[in-house]
Formats: C-alpha cells, structure tokens, sequence
C-alpha cells in the first residue's frame, strides 16, 4: 500500500474526571500518572513509518507538549505516548496506535491515507458507554477487545453524525472511511451496531447524508484504503506440517519441547515412557539409549539451559531431575526424596541451578538442583497451605515465578533467588482460577494460563480459560486476566503451554475448539487457529525453535509434532 498520506489525530479530552488510564511501559501495561499538569496518557504509537512532510505531536491550544522522559513528546515515534487533547500530524507516514484505559474496551487502530480522527472525543454518552473515536475523514481500521475481565463499557465510534456501538463481549475488527457526506463501515470480524442496525462478519453498509440514513447491510467488497488495515488485524495463524513425525511410538504421549544447539527438538512422552528426539530437518523422531529411562519413570516437561544441557522432570516412582547431553545423546537422572513430584523446570542463568515446582503432599515446594555439586534443596517459605505449584519460569534477577492451582485459593507466586523467601499473590486472579502454564517476555512481564472450566468441581467440563498476567517490577503485584472467548479467541478454552515470539504472548488451546493462539501483550486482542488440527488433537507444549513456533499434539494412536507461521488473512 502507499505510505504517502496526511494525518490529524486530535486526543480529546477523557470522558469523566479521575479517569485511570493504562498505558505502555516497554512491552507491557503500567499505570500512567499525569506526566504535567493537564496532561494524562490514553495510549502510545505501536507503529510507524514516517515520511514526508514531517509529524510532530503538541497538545491542543497549549504553547508546549505534555512532559515525558527525554522532552521529545513531540516527536511521532514507535512507543511515544499518546496523551488526552494531544494533536498529532503524522505526515507523510503510516501509524499504528494502541489505547488502554479502564473500564473501555482496549483498541487497536491503523490509520490510512488522508485521515482525521479524535480519540476520546467528548460526545455525549448512556452511563454504559464510552466515546472512543471519531473519524472526521479519511479511512481508520480499528480492533476493539474486551481486554481486561473487568471491562464493562460499551465502546462508542462517531462517524458524520452515524454512531457505531460495540458490546465489550464481542470482538471485532472493522473499518470506517468518510467521503464528503458518505460513510462507509466494513466489518471482518465481529459484529458492530450501525445506528439501529447489525453489521456482522463479512458485512457492509454505506451511511448517507451526512449519518441520516443508513443503507442495506450487504456482503463485504473490501475497500482499497480499509483493506490494509483490516487484513493487517486479522492475521492468518497456518499451521504447517503437523503430522504425525516417522518414528514416534503411536501410543506416545508427547508433551514438553526444548530445543538443542543443534536444530533437534527435545521432547518428553510420558506414556511410552521416554525422551525423543526431533530433527527439524529430516521430520524424524529417535529414542536415544531405547528412551533412556526406568519404566516406571513418568517425564513431565523439560527445558534447555544456557549450556547446550537439556533438564527434565521424571514424577515416576523414583522420583528424579534428569539430564540429557545432546552431543553425545545420553540421558542422566539424579534422585530426589521418595515424597517429590517434580513437575516443570526452569534454568536460573543467574544462580546458575535447575529449579523445580514439587507438587509432593499436603503442601507442596519449589526445588533448587545444583549441576555442579549435584545438591538438591527445596523451599517451602511462604507458601500457601495446601499450595500445588505448576508452572515456572526465571525472570533476569534470578526469581522465581511459579503458578499455584491450589483449589481453595490459587495463586502466582515468587521465590526471591537471592533471600528463597517465597510470596503469593491472590488478588486480581478470577473466581475458580487455575493457573498452570507460564512464560515471561522480554520486558520481564510473567504470563500464565488459566485453565478455569465452568465448573472446577466436575471432571471434563466445558473451559472458560484466561489468559494472565503480573508485572515483575510492580511493587503492588497486580494481576490481570484476559478471558479468551471475550478477547476474540475460542469459546470453551483450555489454555496450556505459552512462549514469547514476535511480539506475542503464543499459546496452546486444548479445549472444546483444538487451536494454537496468540494474545497481543497490549491489548489482549486473541486470534487463534484449528486449522491442520484434528478434532481429537491435544495441543499442549509449545516452544521457539530457529526462529519458528513449534509444539506437541498428544493426539491419541498418532502423536504429532507441529508447526506454526502467522501472516496476514487477505
């Protein structure tokens, strides 16, 4: 598409006083004070692509910008923040801008040629409503997510006269040009209220006279300058050769992935039971040492350390931490107490030790195993009665962070890899939370999966997964969960493994729906895709290898390793 266009974006002013506002701090979320009087953040610039003229930022009938770190509001640049009654030209550019602010949908829009917009205009609203937008001219593609489980208000866009209503629970993507007196909404993905009227997936309707009369809802003829932006939103999740690899053991049940310095990916099967290994190039699966373990051994999941080594959990009736050197292809276990149930591993590159969640009776531990001297300490600290500690994950000072499913009162939790006291943290998880999965991004942001069903007291029921998060650095540990189903994702999820890749927090999907999903870290925008995927498959682990996304289908008599590309759907 052309990047050559003029854009006017003018932030007003924020709907109701005392309004907390979310805004971005490096890659995640961070409550935003007001950087100098008068001026508070409603979002940033995810993206752009500048070119002449040039773009500048000032806030609206003021001699001077909003302060912020380096005194350069006025530059338009990829995460400069966006601030209330701010005007910003962008030039000749392309921009992509993100808003996250309490209790409002959050919002993605991409802006296209000759554009004008208002963010947070003051239109008059119902007390369940919010003004977000309105387009003045040209054409805007948005994204609108439920975000947040706290999020209750209707999202509200103006165009002419013409307002568009979107319900938190619904999850669309869709475009608005304004052409004189004419108005043109495109929906792919979602529905959207048009006046009186639904607009719903792969649907369209022109507004005339200036928004005083709304047209026949008709089938979807992408518009040249609203079809980069909606196409762009509404990525393409292919996944590629999932099959079932030649070699694997068909009653095999494949679960944790670590990839090796060499291009072959590490897995654990739990029903054979063994360690396999993957070459990426060949598509085949070999059992070093005939799977190298006892066979009352139970691998759970492994990881690969800074080394080249490659740590698993073994929760069989010796209970053990092994170790595989991916060179010479042999498989080493070390004995744990009798009582432990290691399940998931994690190497601290700091401590330079294997940690190690214990789900051992009535309380469980965190586990720390030294490669070197070959001892095993576990720490107990802290953590709630009845704790059952999932998941685990080491952030870049050496603590430890693990998700706690304990029923009456789950919890993530953090062991300090300096002091071994261990914290849990309650507040901001949802009723019913079970917590397992976990992963951290590069800004030191902890993600879990929340694997909540409708109903935790039966077995197999229908899911109602979440996708969470904590910050390292908040002093106040604040959790935030994102319903999968209401942020565009699978109705009656499961969500299980995650990693970070480009971006985004990827995640596997073992619920009603078999998928592989992403969650934007900033507005909790989910796509997800079946596609190649089996009604029967059971996607668990997932992990980056060369640089592409990769995971395990325990899918029953035929366990498949798979891949996976995103690019966008038209």
């Amino acid at each position: 598409m052309s990047h050559r266009f003029a854009l006017l974006l003018v932030l007003g002013a924020l709907l109701g006083a005392g309004l907390a506002v979310l805004s971005r701090s490096g890659s995640g979320l961070a409550l935003a004070q007001a950087a100098s009087a008068g001026c508070k953040e409603v979002g940033w610039i995810a993206e752009v692509r500048k070119a002449p003229p040039q773009a500048y930022l000032r806030v609206a009938d003021a001699a001077k910008g909003c302060a912020c770190p380096g005194g350069k509001c006025s530059n338009v640049a990829k995460n400069q923040r966006l601030f209330a009654n701010e005007t910003m030209f962008s030039g000749g550019g392309k921009i992509t801008f993100k808003s996250v602010v309490t209790g409002v949908p959050n919002l993605t829009c991409i802006v296209s040629p000759k554009s004008r917009n208002v963010i947070y205009p003051q239109v008059p609203t119902r007390p369940s409503e919010r003004a977000v937008l309105r387009v003045v001219g040209g054409a805007t593609s948005c994204q609108v997510e439920r975000g947040d489980v706290k999020t209750a208000k209707n999202a509200v866009f103006v165009i002419h006269n013409t307002r568009l209503t979107v319900h938190p629970m619904i999850d669309p993507v869709f475009g608005m040009k304004a052409v004189g007196k004419r108005s043109l909404i495109q929906v792919k993905k979602g529905r959207v209220r048009v006046g009186s009227k639904a607009v719903a997936r792969n649907q369209q309707v022109v507004v005339l006279d200036n928004g005083t009369s709304v047209g026949v809802v008709t089938t979807l003829k992408l518009d040249p300058a609203l079809r980069p932006g909606l196409c762009a939103l509404t990525p393409e999740l292919r996944l590629t050769d999932v099959r079932t690899a030649s070699g694997a053991h068909p009653g095999g049940n494949p679960i944790g992935l670590a990839p090796d310095r060499d291009g072959n990916l590490w897995f654990t099967d739990d029903a054979t039971p063994a360690i396999g290994r993957y070459n990426i190039a060949t598509g085949k699966i070999t059992y070093p040492q005939s799977g190298g373990l006892r066979p009352d051994s139970i691998p759970r999941f492994i990881v690969a350390d800074t080394n080249g080594a490659i740590w698993f959990t073994d929760a069989g009736a010796t209970p053990a931490i092994g170790m595989i050197n991916p060179k010479t292809q042999t498989i080493v276990e070390y004995n744990l107490p009798p009582e432990s149930v290691p399940w998931n591993p994690a190497y601290d590159p700091v401590h330079k030790v294997v940690w190690f969640t214990d789900q051992r009776q009535p309380t469980g531990a965190i586990g720390a195993f030294d490669p070197k001297t070959k001892a095993i300490t576990e720490y107990t600290d802290g953590l709630i009665p009845g704790s059952h500690p999932e998941g685990l994950v080491v952030d870049a000072r050496g603590n430890v962070w693990f998700t706690d499913d304990n029923g009456p009162r789950p919890a993530i939790g953090v062991l300090d890899g300096a002091t071994h006291v261990i914290h849990e943290y309650e507040s901001g998880l949802v009723a019913g939370s079970l917590p397992r999965g976990i992963t951290i991004d590069p800004a030191g942001n902890v993600w879990f999966a929340d694997e909540r069903t409708i109903d935790n007291s039966k077995r197999n029921a229908p899911g109602d997964g979440l996708i969470g998060m904590i910050r390292t650095t908040d002093p106040k540990h604040r959790i935030v969960e994102y319903a999968v189903a209401e942020n565009g994702g699978n109705r009656h999820s499961i969500p299980e493994g995650l990693t970070w890749y480009r971006g985004y927090v990827w995640f596997t999907d073992d619920g009603a729906t078999k998928a592989i999903g992403r969650i934007d870290p900033a507005t909790g925008a989910i796509t997800e895709s079946s596609k190649n995927l089996l009604a029967d498959s059971q996607p668990i682990g997932i992990v980056v290898a060369n640089n592409v996304l990769w995971f395990t289908d325990r899918k029953r008599d035929a366990p498949k390793i798979g891949r996976l590309t995103a690019k966008p759907s038209c």
